[in-house]
């Protein structure tokens, strides 16, 4: 898929749309997530605020908060934007993928797991939330376990364009290194998990 072309054909469908144009929000969330496709996580966060600051739809809150904790940043916007999804779908697998994810960026290691190990339950054939649920257990000392779910990932079809084929090889032969653990305000991050379900917990086929 040329991802290129597809944000030049988006970009012109919307060269004559007017502010109230229904079309508008769906346009530049499908941009936003062209953008990144090709990893240009700063362009994909621009197009995604346009859709969210209009709409709570929880697919846009969890692909904003995602791509915010891909650039390392506002994680505290993050947190809020993906439990804000989480809450109203606890069973959607890439919701708790986030989540898991977003614990992991902070160094909460042993909750980012138990969201990682539930997301690849709900997500079966999603092949980089093998790979996170893989770093998680790489940094809980489950080494053994962690080379197996990114072998895992490798033999699986990527639809999410994000997994990078020679990074997770690197990650079967030499390990993970600690990562930088991004600074928080605990306050804040705890009053968000306040109000929502913890995983274990979440209500079955919801």
């Amino acid at each position: 898929i040329n991802i290129v072309f597809w944000i030049k054909y988006y970009k012109l469908s919307l060269k004559d749309a007017t502010e109230y144009d229904d079309r508008v929000p769906v346009v530049n969330l499908s941009i936003g997530i062209c953008y990144s496709y090709l990893g240009d996580y700063a362009k994909s966060e621009e197009y995604l605020r346009q859709v969210v600051k209009d709409y709570s739809d929880p697919i846009v809150q969890n692909y904003l908060g995602y791509v915010l904790l891909q650039q390392n940043k506002n994680i505290e916007e993050a947190f809020r934007l993906i439990a804000s999804a989480y809450k109203k779908s606890p069973r959607e697998g890439s919701f708790v993928d986030s989540l898991g994810w977003a614990f992991y960026k902070i160094g909460r290691y042993q909750e980012a797991e138990k969201y990682l190990e539930t997301a690849v339950d709900l997500s079966v054939s999603e092949a980089v939330i093998y790979d996170h649920l893989g770093d998680v257990y790489w940094q809980n000392g489950r080494h053994d376990e962690a080379i197996h779910q990114w072998n895992h990932a490798l033999g699986m079809k990527d639809t999410s364009g994000e997994l990078k084929r020679d990074v997770v090889l690197d990650k079967i032969k030499h390990g993970l290194p600690k990562p930088t653990v991004l600074p928080y305000d605990s306050e804040q991050i705890e009053s968000i998990l306040q109000s929502i379900v913890p995983v274990a917990a979440a209500p079955a086929g919801k």
